[in-house]
């Protein structure tokens, strides 16, 4: 019996192959438009390459579009698609060649969309940066070519079919060449204005990260423009801040959050420390944590910390072998942990460091002599 308003199944087949027959001719018909352009009127050699790349990787999507049509419709219609997303960072290469805007035929918050917007602002720095005759340090280049492959990175992800990574890979890729962009326009004393790729995000993670980029940066500028020798203590708390905000955005991509808003702390933290430093005020043990939010994240770690040690005891005391033992060194281990962490919100990075080492090993130590048969042993980490 048929169901009010339900197609017959050989109706609704029938609909299904009509409209991804309409979605090939699309296809078809854009990329022979867009063959018939002069992409880049011959300003740019390498974004004319570009966009033929996006062309010919169209015109494959084509053809295996039409040789699934006759059996795996949804495969499809999935290589349709494909294709089409293809030739929209074709016609963006072409409207950035030509210096026209571009809206991507997208929804925001989608994979695709992310996507374009990272495409667009790489040709904009591109380009940005070849006619201001920036100077761009090797450094900077390396790492420009690193946003590159998160493009590629992206754009095989959204092929396939992993929207979610593929997303939050294009946003990472935005985040790294906002820092990129302000650190070019920081080492040649100039604003730039086609160098402002800056991106705007509405998850709440995102705009940590992006934030932490306007604190280095803003830091940086000010060190630059000061009328007398910068120490090398601010200098070195800068970098590390800079090298926390690529594992940061590394976190973010993988999605883990709660190793990328730990980072973000960090950040803010080193970067507050070299201000105080950078401005000549004294710093006395924890003055670097200047509000109850950077304090209670820190309260909250040690909770969260001791809440397992004691878990974990009661779990094994009279029932593991070695328990008293063990316990023991949880005991040690919980202990560091919470020296570590003061040591760490006076800015005593060195000593909390040793002491969060003091804890891995006695933890380790409580780890050998519950879950192995051999004589327990300090062993390095």
């Amino acid at each position: 019996m048929i169901m009010p308003f339900q197609l017959p199944d050989h109706l609704s087949e029938w609909l299904e192959r009509r409209n991804a027959r309409a979605k090939i001719e699309k296809l078809i018909a854009d990329i022979s438009l867009l063959s018939s352009n002069n992409p880049g009127g011959g300003r740019d050699a390498a974004l004319t390459s570009l966009l033929q790349k996006h062309l010919k990787k169209a015109e494959e999507e084509y053809e295996s579009a039409l040789t699934e049509f006759k059996g795996d419709i949804d495969e499809c219609k999935r290589r349709t698609e494909f294709g089409l997303f293809r030739l929209e960072l074709a016609k963006q290469q072409l409207h950035v060649a030509q210096e026209k805007r571009f809206d991507p035929d997208f929804e925001p918050n989608t994979a695709e969309h992310s996507a374009l917007e990272l495409s667009a602002a790489i040709s904009s720095t591109k380009m940005a940066v070849e006619y201001s005759n920036c100077v761009v340090s090797e450094q900077i280049r390396v790492n420009l070519v690193g946003v590159v492959t998160m493009f590629n990175e992206a754009v095989d992800m959204i092929r396939l079919q992993e929207p979610a990574m593929s997303k939050r890979t294009s946003e990472g890729g935005l985040l790294m060449l906002y820092l990129l962009e302000r650190q070019i326009e920081l080492d040649n004393r100039q604003s730039i204005v086609d160098l402002k790729n800056i991106p705007r995000f509405t998850d709440k993670v995102s705009k940590r990260i992006k934030e932490c980029v306007d604190l280095i940066c803003n830091l940086k500028e000010a060190c630059i423009e000061a009328h007398k020798p910068v120490s090398t203590r601010v200098l070195k708390h800068i970098d590390n801040a800079v090298e926390n905000f690529y594992a940061a955005v590394q976190a973010f991509v993988d999605d883990d959050v709660a190793m990328m808003e730990k980072l973000t702390v960090t950040i803010r933290m080193q970067i507050q420390l070299a201000e105080k430093l950078f401005r000549g005020h004294e710093i006395t043990p924890g003055t670097v944590f200047d509000t109850d939010e950077d304090t209670d994240a820190v309260s909250a770690r040690v909770n969260e910390f001791k809440t397992k040690i004691l878990r974990l005891q009661r779990i094994i005391t009279n029932r593991a072998p070695r328990a008293e033992v063990a316990n023991k060194h949880l005991d040690a281990a919980l202990k560091y942990y919470i020296l570590a962490a003061a040591a760490y919100q006076a800015y005593e990075f060195e000593e909390a460091q040793r002491l969060s080492r003091a804890a891995h090993l006695d933890l380790d130590f409580a780890k050998q002599l519950l879950f192995s048969n051999e004589t327990a042993a300090y062993r390095e980490l």
